[in-house]
């Protein structure tokens, strides 16, 4: 979820140093994805406290405001269809306004019993579908499964809509 810890304290500051040191493109956008109410302009402005505090980043920083002006934040739900239609959607106005060329990295930062749901979600509307010279990556956070048997189910699961590649 991209409200949560893990996106504070780890991937915002990420984001923030490999923009720092200039390994970031221009055709850059991040579309957060959580269950929690929260407005886009109060993601961007939390992202840009946190990075921040967790970065060293200093108050007035221009790389950091141009971090917080690419990021956006939609309410959605795992279980949820019509959810991930709007998310196709935005993700859709994003690549025309940022010009991502269609490539889209997926970093799942959520408990492992939703993956494989999440996984065939994005399926289903065609998220992970590769084609015109695009992209589409997914990173699974760990845990993944919670044993060695889940894990190979979670993989099975995956490879029925994910080829090797793109994990």
């Amino acid at each position: 979820g991209a409200s949560g810890d893990l996106t504070t304290r780890l991937l915002l500051p990420a984001l923030y140093n490999l923009k720092r040191t200039n390994l970031l493109p221009e055709e850059f956008a991040v579309l957060g994805f959580a269950k929690d109410e929260l407005s886009e302009d109060d993601f961007r402005k939390r992202a840009r406290a946190h990075i921040g505090e967790y970065a060293g980043a200093p108050a007035d920083c221009s790389k950091c405001d141009w971090l917080a002006d690419r990021l956006s934040y939609m309410v959605g739900d795992f279980a949820n269809p019509a959810d991930f239609v709007r998310l196709r959607d935005k993700i859709a106005e994003l690549d025309n306004k940022y010009h991502t060329q269609g490539n889209v990295f997926y970093y799942f930062a959520t408990l492992p019993q939703f993956i494989s749901e999440i996984i065939q979600r994005l399926g289903e509307q065609g998220l992970t579908r590769e084609d015109q010279g695009n992209w589409r990556r997914v990173i699974v956070e760990k845990p993944f499964g919670h044993d060695l048997e889940s894990a190979k189910a979670l993989n099975r699961e995956i490879g029925q809509v994910l080829k090797e590649t793109q994990t």
